[in-house]
């Protein structure tokens, strides 16, 4: 679909279906996950937060310089968070269950 209001144009393609994974090349795994979970990004990791469902941030880390960054889920309640991840190319928020 495409809107158009004076000088704002906002365009949408596809099928609404496609990943968000190719915006920094970011990924998280094993997802599900139970002890940790592995944040990778190509694109280098500068900041990881991590948020519960409701937005809350319950963990932050700045000033990594670095690809990969693992975190013990261990003391999380089964549910589903949010890994907010951002490099020097932007930002991407990646969803993961954390499982008993």
């Amino acid at each position: 679909y495409m809107l158009m209001i004076d000088d704002i144009r906002v365009d949408k393609t596809g099928t609404g279906t496609e990943s968000d994974a190719s915006i920094l090349g970011a990924s998280l795994y094993p997802n599900p996950a139970q002890e940790n979970v592995t944040v990778f990004c190509e694109a280098g990791i500068q900041e990881v937060e991590i948020l519960d469902i409701n937005g809350r941030v319950l963990f932050a880390k700045q000033g990594l310089k670095q690809n990969t960054f693992v975190f013990n889920v261990e003391y999380l309640s089964p549910g589903l968070y949010f890994a907010k991840v951002r490099s020097s190319q932007g930002l991407q928020v990646l969803k993961f269950t954390v499982i008993e």
